[in-house]
C-alpha cells in the first residue's frame, strides 16, 4: 500500500499568511500543502479570546477530519499568541506558531525605540507583553492596533484601490515618538500593504516580521526523506465561507496554483 503524501496545513483569518505559505513553498515545492482561510470568522482580531480560542481548536479538528496532515503552521500572530500552548497538549501532529518579531526588533534598533504594528487583540495579549519583557526591557515600545488594515490588506490583494488617508489615519500612534526607528508587522497581513504603511510614516523605518523564521522553522521540521521526490506538491485553499469574490478565486488560481474548495463552517 503506497504512503499517503506528507502534508502541511496552514491556518489563517484570510490571505495574511500567504506570506509565510509563499516562503515555505519555496523552501518545500515538493509537500502537499493545504492552506484554510477562516473567512467565516473574519477577522481574527475583533474576536473574544474565548470565541477564538473555541474556533481554532473546532477548525483545527474539521481539517484534520477533511483532508489530514502532518504538520501545522498557524501564520497569524493573533491566533499564536493565544492557542499555541493549548493546541499543542490537545494534538500528536507539531505545530509551528507565528508570534511578534519583538527580539529581532530590539536587537535591530538603534534608537531602542520600536513600534508593533498588530491587530487590537494581538496588541492587547499577555504573551506579548512576556515577549516584551523577556526581549525588549531596554526599549520605549510604541503600540498600534489596527483591525480595519487587516480589511484594507485583503482589499489590496484583490486589485481593490486602497485609501492612503485611511491607511495613515491608523498608523498614526506610530509617529507619538520621534525617536522610533523600528517596526514589528505583528499581523501577517500587513506584509501586503507594506508600501503604503512606509508612505504614512514621517521617516524610514525598519520593517521586521516572522515570514522567514516561521517558514525555516517549518521546513525543520520535515522529515528527511520528504525531499527524495521532484514531484510538485499539491496545493489546496480552502475557504470556511462559501461565498468569496470571483477575483480572489481567480488570484488563488492563476498565481498560487491552488484547487480551491469553499466549506460552510
Amino acid at each position: 500500500m503506497k504512503a499517503a503524501p506528507y502534508r502541511v496545513c496552514f491556518i489563517d483569518s484570510g490571505i495574511g499568511g500567504l506570506s509565510i505559505y509563499e516562503a515555505f513553498r519555496t523552501l518545500a515545492p515538493y509537500v502537499d500543502t493545504i492552506y484554510c482561510a477562516d473567512y467565516s470568522f473574519f477577522p481574527y482580531g475583533t474576536k473574544t479570546e474565548e470565541a477564538l480560542l473555541d474556533r481554532m481548536l473546532a477548525l483545527v479538528d474539521k481539517l484534520s477530519a477533511l483532508h489530514p496532515f502532518d504538520l501545522l503552521v498557524i501564520p497569524c500572530n493573533t491566533a499564536s499568541t493565544l492557542i499555541l500552548d493549548v493546541l499543542r497538549q490537545k494534538v500528536s501532529f507539531p505545530v509551528v506558531g507565528t508570534v511578534p518579531a519583538i527580539k529581532t526588533a530590539g536587537q535591530a534598533s538603534h534608537s531602542k525605540v520600536i513600534g508593533i504594528l498588530a491587530t487590537k487583540g494581538t496588541v492587547s495579549r499577555a504573551y506579548t507583553k512576556k515577549l516584551e519583557d523577556e526581549f525588549a526591557s531596554d526599549c520605549t515600545v510604541v503600540r498600534c492596533g489596527s483591525s480595519r488594515l487587516v480589511e484594507l490588506a485583503e482589499d489590496k490583494f484583490q486589485g481593490i484601490p486602497i485609501s492612503i488617508s485611511e491607511v495613515k489615519k491608523e498608523v498614526h500612534p506610530l509617529l507619538s515618538d520621534k525617536n522610533l526607528d523600528t517596526v514589528v508587522l505583528a499581523c501577517t497581513h500587513f506584509s501586503f500593504i507594506k508600501e503604503e504603511l512606509g508612505s504614512c510614516l514621517d521617516r524610514l523605518v525598519q520593517w521586521v516580521d516572522s515570514t522567514v523564521a516561521v517558514a525555516n522553522r517549518a521546513l525543520s521540521l520535515l522529515p528527511k526523506d520528504v525531499s527524495s521526490t521532484n514531484k510538485i506538491g499539491a496545493s489546496i485553499f480552502i475557504s470556511t465561507s462559501t461565498s468569496i469574490p470571483r477575483k480572489l478565486e481567480r488570484i488563488l488560481r492563476e498565481k498560487y496554483a491552488f484547487e480551491v474548495e469553499k466549506i460552510d463552517f
